[in-house]
């Protein structure tokens, strides 16, 4: 009995002091403007135990006397706080982009100090002070090696996925020409992997996604921060986590934006109706009062006579305004927390009657069971709806002679154009008395053509649910599982009126089409993680191990339908399928299966070593080599760490250095295997014909790529950061289709050939001007180059440079393409090539040594003043006038000497100014505008002012622009075409004011007024000003747009 009450005892007073060695402490969370932040992370160190500040900011947790809080919320620097004696902590946070002390892999978050790696860690609010409303171009504003490549063909499309790049290309790129489809980008074998809230996720998802819901954006680019992903991580990894919901009162937040598109046009300087009457009439003397084309000068004369002057390219854009929705709904206690988002985005472009909408919702629920155990769920849906303009392709409007009016001029209007009655005489036939200048096919009044009924249109419905388990075994052991679910079907219809101009030459029962695609896809992704991470007296050690598996199963199904009396589209009403048109399906499966694990080590805060070992097995490869390793090893040292480091000038010095070997696999399910076609219109004794699709290769294997990097990052008086990485990449077993001979059934096969090097640096300087408790004043700047080279390639794009030597005809159809300019067909007809304007769509040719950026033309020393002939230099020196396609050489080079950006910020208590610029310098352009718009342009329609004014239209004319227009001493007129030559090769930097960015916090006691906890007004202008060193168009197919937007953020 005395033993149980001597123990009883003991345990008491051990209790006791327990109890009174513990008490709480409380505190407010602010950011440096005084706002409260909700959400922060507050933990004891050394320990898992901790919580998060509430709506208002403030947190309690209970503590020991000797205890270390840690304050951290990605975005913000983290802070350290020793207990003491205090029961009452406030804490204000700074927030700086670069300055980030997290790393978020999708895999693990890791303390930025002991990473190796190179990434940049983003928090949502400061992506969204970059002001634009598109994910992706913010983040070309923050990070330097991250390209948005510029589109000057389709500009500002919304439809048009854009291709961005992360450290250059690790594949070949054997496209030619800006027109790339929404398909073919979904392909790239050069994007980065997108991975949302722990799962892989495609472009057309990050586009759309609403940048409100994101917490943070993380891009991880060498290596040791990226080889966890293995053989999908070769281009770069962008990491996006969202807003999970946050305990208290039920929350209410409303984000609502106007957008102002204003279409640019200031690329264009067209001839008007007089000057373009000028040149044709008397300078180039294409029309004449007496001989076959004295009709259209009658024709002209009168409608110059009359004034018309159209302003063409007017006719088919405008400015558009959209808006942009978002509500978020949360709340919940300590163990049930729920969140509910709804987002609506009308995006108009500048096109008419083109756009891209999007709307979904999302709920949330986060479900603590245990102290140990912690369930996550979150299912989303999201729909889209887009269209292009039935107005149809800018460019044709750029081309339209400008004395042509939108109206006939008896006020009707009509599919093409017509003589007055009495001008050709009353002879004439109706279809006769068409205006057909020169050589060009009657021209057609797109204005009426857009009323005909063409559309071409196309919508997604998307649906995710991830699922979220978390046990806590220990305080340094934590085992995570996350299961995920998508399914999407795109679906993509386009008409064509059988009363479109098209079809006025065909057969009136074959007249309209329409073409329908549908495409599903379903993706099940899961991954498991085992998490070991602890102190041991200074020497922290931190582990992962996991398992990660991924389905894809996509079926496409389509057909065109021909043969319309209106414009219903529905098949019914078709009079059959188009021929080659017949209802078509396919289907494609690929599966994935990783293991992997990690390993980081850290004395002290100041040595640091890690590796990462994956090893991936997927279906789409060869099926001798299903597995393949990939790692990374990295090591760095925290010099401002060391005793005595005079850490008062210099308080951060970091010096890393990481190798590794990460993969991707660019091809089809179905490129290692062979497969084949059935014959499907005719039988033979009863059974179906085959012919070979393609060759397999057992063998092949993934695209390697070895990686090499150091980095240096430092920190001057609390108030200037900078950073160097310098990086070595090398692609491996590049996936290329190697030429077989005709008799083995089959044009090519797939094989691993041929090494591609991306080596180069980027930088980041950033400094703190100004920095007090009312005014923060910050300046950045950030650099980086590229170096593409050609180490490896062997045989493997011969076929290519064959193709581009021979303009893109095959060697005997070029052979009578030189002789005579023409050539026979398969069919047995006479066609007639233009050669030069052929030779300016094959610029690009992969040679050991050099880039695959290279720009390939002939030389040239300008045009002779006395003949206005082009003077060409040949390979061996000489110099002539005959343009030979063995002469091109290297003549330039598309990668910029330097791209970045640099910017302010300026903060004034709630007042805060975000202004950044990009620039490119060095680097040239083929000026496809001097080919196609001076040059090589039909005279017979408008054309660019430089004709008129810089081209050579008589002997003793010292110009750099020839006239292509030739007279036979018959007075014949004929034009002729330029060959790809240097001289249309250009320097080219640029410089544009992306982004300005201005909020303002509103004082709560305005906002409460309202019943309002904080109102936040927005005003930002994106692509505002451009100037580059090379004139050209902008926007040939599609115009760009300079973007205005005003908002509003409440939350109640």
């Amino acid at each position: 009995m005395k033993r149980i009450l001597l123990l009883s005892f003991v345990f008491i007073t051990t209790l006791l002091f327990g109890v009174m060695a513990q008490r709480t402490v409380s505190g407010k969370i602010t950011d440096d403007t005084g706002d409260p932040l909700p959400g922060v992370n507050v933990v004891i160190k050394g320990t898992t135990t901790g919580t998060q500040t509430d709506l208002d900011g403030n947190y309690r947790l209970s503590v020991d006397d000797e205890a270390t809080l840690v304050f951290s919320y990605v975005g913000f620097e983290t802070q350290e706080v020793e207990v003491g004696s205090r029961t009452t902590i406030d804490i204000s946070m700074g927030g700086a982009v670069e300055l980030s002390e997290v790393v978020v892999t999708g895999y693990s978050i890791i303390d930025k100090e002991s990473f190796t790696g190179t990434a940049t860690t983003v928090a949502g609010t400061e992506l969204i002070k970059q002001g634009g409303d598109n994910l992706l171009s913010n983040l070309t504003l923050i990070a330097p090696s991250v390209q948005l490549i510029e589109n000057n063909s389709l500009g500002s499309n919304p439809n048009t996925l854009p291709r961005i790049r992360v450290r250059g290309e690790s594949v070949f790129n054997t496209s030619n020409g800006d027109d790339i489809s929404s398909a073919n980008l979904l392909g790239d074998p050069n994007l980065p992997l997108f991975i949302l809230d722990n799962f892989q996720t495609t472009i057309d998802r990050v586009i759309d996604l609403d940048q409100t819901r994101i917490e943070s954006i993380t891009i991880l680019r060498d290596a040791s921060a990226t080889a966890i992903y293995g053989s999908r991580a070769a281009n770069g990894v962008i990491v996006i986590k969202t807003i999970r919901p946050k305990e208290g009162d039920l929350n209410l937040t409303y984000s609502g934006f106007a957008d102002v598109n204003i279409v640019d046009l200031n690329s264009y300087d067209l001839l008007n109706a007089r000057d373009l009457w000028e040149l044709q009439f008397n300078r180039l003397g294409l029309f004449s009062d007496e001989g076959f084309n004295r009709h259209e000068t009658l024709f002209i004369n009168e409608l110059v006579s009359n004034g018309v002057d159209t302003d063409w390219l007017a006719q088919p854009v405008e400015d558009a305004v959209g808006h942009r929705h978002t509500l978020n709904i949360q709340g919940g206690s300590s163990n049930l927390r729920y969140s509910a988002n709804f987002n609506f985005t009308n995006r108009p472009a500048v096109m008419k009657e083109s756009f891209r909408d999007s709307y979904g919702g999302a709920v949330t629920l986060d479900y603590n069971a245990s102290d140990k155990l912690v369930f996550r769920n979150r299912l989303e849906v999201n729909f889209g709806e887009s269209a292009e303009s039935p107005y149809g392709n800018f460019s044709y409007y750029a081309a339209l002679p400008s004395y042509l009016p939108i109206n006939n001029l008896d006020g009707t209007q009509t599919a093409y154009y017509n003589y007055s009655e009495g001008a050709p005489g009353p002879d004439l036939e109706p279809e006769m008395r068409r205006f057909s200048p020169g050589d060009n096919n009657f021209l057609y009044n797109p204005i009426f053509e857009s009323q005909v009924g063409n559309f071409n249109r196309s919508n997604y419905t998307n649906l995710i649910n991830n699922f979220e388990a978390i046990y806590n075994i220990s305080d340094a052991l934590r085992l995570q599982g996350n299961i995920s679910y998508t399914e999407q079907t795109n679906e993509n219809e386009v008409f064509q009126s059988p009363f479109s101009y098209l079809f006025e030459t065909v057969e009136e029962t074959n007249r309209g089409r329409f073409t329908y695609i549908n495409t599903k896809t379903r993706t099940f992704d899961g991954n498991a993680i085992l998490n070991f991470s602890k102190d041991f007296s200074g020497h922290f050690v931190s582990a992962n191990v996991g398992t990660n598996i991924r389905t894809i199963n996509s079926q496409r199904y389509g057909f065109t339908a021909a043969g319309y009396a209106s414009n219903n589209p529905n098949p019914l009403f078709s009079n059959g399928y188009e021929q080659g048109g017949i209802p078509q399906s396919a289907q494609e499966e690929a599966r994935l299966v990783g293991f992997l694990g990690t390993l980081n080590y850290t004395y002290k805060n100041r040595f640091f070593v890690d590796g990462s070992y994956r090893q991936d097995g997927s279906s789409t490869v060869g099926a001798n080599d299903r597995f393949t390793p990939f790692w990374s090893l990295g090591a760095g040292w925290n010099v401002h760490r060391e005793k005595g480091f005079p850490t008062d000038i210099v308080n951060q010095l970091r010096i890393r250095a990481t190798t590794g070997q990460t993969g991707s696999t660019t091809f089809s399910a179905f490129q290692a295997v062979s497969s084949v076609r059935y014959f499907t219109d005719f039988r033979y004794l009863g059974g179906l014909g085959t012919f070979s699709l393609g060759f397999g290769n057992e063998d092949l294997t993934w695209q390697n790529t070895n990686q090499r990097e150091l980095g240096v990052e430092l920190g001057l008086f609390n108030r200037v950061s900078a950073s160097l990485s310098y990086y070595d990449n090398l692609t491996e077993n590049l996936i290329q289709e190697v030429s077989t001979p005709p008799s083995v059934g089959f044009s090519s096969f797939t094989e691993n050939l041929g090494e591609l090097r991306n080596e180069g640096f980027e930088i980041s300087l950033r400094g703190d001007i100004i920095k007090n408790k009312d005014l923060l004043v910050n300046v950045f700047a950030t650099g980086f180059q590229n170096k593409n080279t050609i180490e490896s390639i062997g045989n493997s794009l011969d076929f290519f440079n064959d193709n581009a030597d021979n303009l893109g005809f095959t060697d005997e159809q070029f052979r009578q393409v030189q002789e005579t300019g023409a050539f026979t067909d398969e069919n047995g007809d006479l066609v007639v090539v233009d050669v030069a304007s052929e030779s300016n769509g094959f610029l690009t040719r992969f040679q050991e040594g050099g880039s695959q950026n290279d720009i390939w033309a002939v030389r040239s020393l300008g045009i002779d003043p006395a003949t206005g002939q082009e003077l060409f230099i040949k390979r061996n020196g000489k110099i002539t006038t005959i343009w030979d396609p063995t002469d091109k050489v290297v003549v330039g080079n598309t990668d910029p000497d330097l791209r970045g950006t640099f910017g302010t910020n300026i903060g004034y208590k709630g007042l805060n100014l975000n202004l950044v610029f990009r620039y490119e310098l060095g680097g040239q352009v083929y000026n496809q505008t001097l080919v196609d718009r001076i040059e090589n342009s039909d005279k017979y329609l408008n054309v660019d002012r430089r004709v008129l004014l810089d081209t050579w239209m008589q002997p003793g004319d010292v110009v750099q622009l020839s006239n292509n227009v030739v007279r036979s001493p018959l007075g014949d007129v004929r034009q002729t075409s330029t060959f790809a030559s240097s001289r249309f090769v250009q320097d080219f930097s640029f410089i544009q004011l992306s982004s300005v960015n201005l909020t303002y916090d509103i004082p709560k006691t305005f906002s409460e007024r309202f019943g309002a906890n904080s109102l936040r007004a927005t005003f930002a202008m994106n692509d505002i000003f451009y100037s580059s060193s090379v004139r050209r168009e902008r926007g040939t197919a599609f115009p760009f747009s300079r973007s205005f937007t005003v908002g509003l953020r409440a939350n109640f």
